[in-house]
């Protein structure tokens, strides 16, 4: 659920739970299968999160967001803490907006998320420096403990491979 209560919010959130109950179930099935946590309206977004803790090392996400009752747009993350260095590599990509098709919605989030997985360790598009003042507290077993927490995805299986 939300982790705020702002009035405009609540005015909005029956219009998103009506937008991705429509899809919920094709969304359902590819977190069980895909062996993923979800998180919904994270920050009030008007968009459901899947989270999991990358193969190659750090944390990553997949994002669906409402543009309107027709689009969505998909976001893909991944971020790796350096906690010596107080510093956060990133890579992202983020969708054009995505005409939704409840069809085929399981096999783009599939795809999407299989990009995530085959993209590279090191080819970041941003290195955050920055993070003394939040971290100072936390050590390296803090990170893990809290990365651990992250299921690993499971590879994506095809029909020919069921």
């Amino acid at each position: 659920m939300p982790n705020g209560d702002s009035p405009e919010f609540r005015k909005e959130l029956p219009y998103l739970i009506r937008f991705f109950s429509s899809f919920s179930e094709h969304i359902e099935r590819f977190v069980s299968e895909r062996n993923l946590n979800i998180s919904k309206y994270y920050h009030e977004s008007p968009s459901w999160n899947f989270r999991f803790r990358h193969p190659k090392g750090g944390e990553g996400s997949l994002d669906v967001k409402r543009i309107d009752d027709q689009y969505i747009i998909i976001h893909q993350n991944w971020w790796y803490d350096d906690i010596e260095n107080y510093s956060r590599s990133i890579k992202w990509s983020s969708s054009d907006n995505i005409e939704l098709d409840r069809k085929s919605l399981l096999a783009l989030l599939n795809h999407k998320l299989d990009e995530i997985l085959d993209w590279e360790f090191g080819e970041w598009d941003k290195i955050q420096p920055g993070y003394k003042k939040i971290w100072k507290n936390w050590n390296k077993e803090d990170f893990e403990r809290m990365l651990s927490i992250l299921p690993i995805p499971n590879k994506h299986r095809t029909s020919q491979s069921t």
